[in-house]
């Protein structure tokens, strides 16, 4: 695993976790504020919109993320990018999910915490987290990305059958949601900055280190069919690299779905 401790934290984490935060009560999506604030707004890079209910949380492809008030970790971080190619966003978007892990690893006691391709964050084959990246792009190439997190943290009743939470994997947790948010964020500055340094290879070798999946046999559906593969990596478009029948086949997110 990456050593976070052995990297240079920014000058604004380093006396304190104190963050620039916007606290809403209810809110149909996170994501959803922050596009809107952006458009009448100077809004600070690392900004976080949090919410204790979001009436229709949004996942990828139109996917709802439900989730009971005050329990889970429901929020937005925007970020601001000089001028960043398409690829760079890609590798920025596996840094955050880095982030993620490196938070829920902490807060776990039991179970591996796995990242599934595109954008979710399991712990023994239950999702446990989710995040849904949306990016601006601006007339100078420079762009604001919005990274809309949610974490199962105490619900322990209501969840899917496929779903878990952190209390659920540690019954002894005594995190509260401000703190989880918190330590997340920092954990998101962390890899950000690695990302913003030029540490590419290592960001992108870490995340392949806890991809679910891969070098394993696991069945998928594409076009009502299902099909064996081994996942192979993600490439630098963000596409999974299955190996079906000994030929690498590439498949975008919605093209494909896990079974």
């Amino acid at each position: 695993m990456y050593n976070l401790g052995t990297m240079k934290k920014p000058d604004y984490l380093r006396d304190s976790m104190e963050i620039n935060r916007i606290s809403l009560s209810e809110v149909d999506s996170t994501n959803n504020y922050a596009a809107k604030l952006l458009l009448t707004e100077d809004v600070a890079h690392g900004t976080v919109i949090s919410a204790l209910l979001q009436t229709n949380g949004r996942g990828q492809r139109s996917n709802t993320w439900k989730s009971e008030a005050g329990k889970n970790l429901t929020a937005s971080w925007i970020l601001h990018l000089s001028a960043p190619q398409f690829e760079d966003v890609i590798i920025l978007n596996k840094a955050l999910a880095l982030a993620m892990h490196d938070a829920i690893s902490d807060w776990i006691s039991k179970g591996e915490v796995c990242i599934k391709w595109p954008n979710d964050i399991y712990v023994e084959g239950q999702k446990i987290a989710g995040i849904l990246i949306e990016i601006q792009w601006h007339p100078n190439k420079s762009a604001t990305l919005i990274a809309g997190i949610g974490i199962n943290i105490l619900q322990e009743s209501n969840l899917p059958s496929n779903a878990t939470s952190v209390l659920l994997q540690n019954n002894e947790m005594t995190l509260s949601i401000d703190q989880a948010i918190l330590e997340l964020n920092q954990c998101i500055h962390l890899r950000f900055e690695q990302w913003k340094n030029g540490l590419l290879l290592e960001i992108d070798q870490n995340y392949h280190q806890f991809l679910l999946g891969k070098n394993e046999s696991r069945k998928f559906l594409v076009n009502h069919e299902e099909i064996n593969g081994m996942v192979v990596r993600v490439d630098g478009a963000g596409r999974l690299v299955l190996a079906v029948n000994g030929e690498n086949r590439l498949f975008q997110s919605g093209e494909i779905s896990w079974i």
